[in-house]
């Protein structure tokens, strides 16, 4: 650390190794100066105080590598889940790094791997009360489905360490209760109205974000898929597989064209590179990006599909343009959008219509799910391949808000009044009213004669 004579007064400036920049301290952070004498001493006192800190980091490493080499270990593991899950794996090194680490190096301070598994039922209590940390802020505590994520990575790691022959025994850390995961409601579909409202308010704010909305309403898209739709994954003519086909026809359900899909952009945010190219992951569940795992979505609402065909007509005249080169999958039908704008955009728009119960933009996806599981009579297995699930309980989550829904409109209808027996079943000749009796009327004759014979 070093001084400076500035506005009459003194500062101070330290190197931050982290940020690798100079930083210069505030006023409250260091006493009243008045010579240059206080100011030496005040940066030898800093100076004494950040090599002390510095010592007890280097001894820390040290004791941490007295068994394995966490730095060289957490690499290992990160290359292992890039090939295992390619579209979880930052996340999962994200978990390691922040939560599970901290755990066992720091809290219970055991760096021998092979006894980690003493302290699992810690470390469930621990995430139970520790507190959210995203985006360098701390927020309420973690929710149990993430809890799980957590658990998941650290099991995978126990996996990759086993597998490295690093550790002897595969312990596995038991997960949360499925009841204790928040599950979303009926809350999460959208009412026909007020899908109208958010439509024609978005409109008003941006034609793209409005164009989104719709399409993802009546097609149950994942919000990145949909941002990667490109010139090669729309088709206008209905689908030419007789399955799909065949699976639609009982329910009178007729697509106007379908989305064919076996990639989604990689980057989060921009979705574009330095050069304007869309790098491309594989889709949710997949481990690579192959033509035997599309994934096929019908587009049965027309207006939807009119909308897809003017965007893709509009990037067609880009591509004969070559403005983005020759491949047509860097084309996005919804280009100059991302999902951090969309999202601002549902939301300021809810708040401006006054909504008590501010929908996300995957609320789509359970109002389709939704939409789509009455309509085929609860064929959950043509819901799945819809909607590109890996198994059906995940579709069951989406898919068991119209029964609930029936089920409260039944309640409240109920409690307007008494229950009456419907007008053409009061004849007790009737055979509905006959399926209606207590058993004992219904066959009254054959218990008088049982009991006439002494039975």
């Amino acid at each position: 650390m070093y001084f400076q004579r500035r506005h009459g007064g003194y500062s101070f400036i330290y190197y931050d190794p982290e940020s690798k920049k100079n930083v210069r301290l505030s006023k409250t952070e260091h006493p009243v100066i008045r010579t240059d004498a206080e100011a030496e001493a005040f940066c030898r006192r800093w100076d004494a105080k950040f090599d002390a800190l510095k010592s007890r980091l280097h001894k820390k490493l040290a004791w941490q590598g007295r068994f394995h080499n966490f730095v060289e270990l957490v690499t290992l593991y990160e290359k292992a889940r890039q090939e295992e899950a390619p579209n979880s794996w930052e996340d999962c090194v994200s978990f390691l790094k922040y939560y599970i680490l901290p755990f066992f190096l720091e809290v219970k301070e055991e760096h021998n791997i092979n006894n980690w598994h003493y302290h699992f039922e810690a470390f469930r209590d621990y995430l139970e009360t520790t507190p959210l940390l995203k985006r360098k802020r701390l927020k309420k505590t973690l929710a149990y489905s993430t809890m799980n994520n957590i658990i998941h990575a650290l099991n995978a790691f126990i996996r990759t360490m086993y597998r490295r022959r690093l550790i002897t025994h595969p312990d596995r850390c038991r997960q949360f209760s499925n009841h204790k995961l928040n599950r979303r409601t009926d809350q999460a579909v959208i009412e026909p109205t007020l899908q109208t409202w958010i439509y024609t308010a978005l409109q008003a704010v941006n034609t793209t974000s409005a164009d989104l909305f719709w399409v993802s309403l009546h097609t149950g898209m994942r919000l990145n898929e949909i941002l990667g739709i490109s010139l090669a994954d729309f088709f206008s003519d209905p689908p030419e597989c007789d399955v799909i086909r065949r699976a639609l026809a009982p329910y009178h359900l007729k697509p106007y064209g379908f989305i064919s899909l076996n990639s989604q952009p990689a980057l989060p945010r921009s979705l574009r590179d330095a050069h304007q190219r869309v790098p491309r992951k594989p889709l949710k569940g997949k481990k690579r990006i192959d033509p035997e795992d599309c994934r096929i979505i019908p587009v049965f609402d027309q207006d939807a599909y009119h909308l897809l065909i003017q965007r893709w007509n509009h990037q067609q005249h880009a591509y004969r343009s070559k403005r983005y080169g020759s491949d047509p999958h860097d084309y996005l039908l919804f280009n100059g959008i991302s999902r951090n704008i969309y999202a601002r955009h549902i939301r300021e728009v809810q708040k401006h219509l006054k909504i008590d119960k501010l929908h996300t933009p995957h609320d789509t996806r359970h109002t389709y799910s939704t939409w789509l599981a009455e309509q085929t009579g609860g064929n959950y297995a043509l819901c799945r391949m819809i909607l590109g699930h890996s198994n059906v309980d995940i579709t069951m989550r989406y898919v068991h808000l119209q029964a609930r829904l029936k089920r409260q409109l039944k309640t409240r209808l109920q409690l307007d009044g008494p229950l009456r027996i419907a007008p053409e079943s009061v004849n007790p000749l009737h055979p509905q009213y006959q399926n209606t009796l207590p058993l004992r009327a219904r066959f009254a004759n054959e218990i008088n004669k049982l009991e006439a014979l002494g039975f």
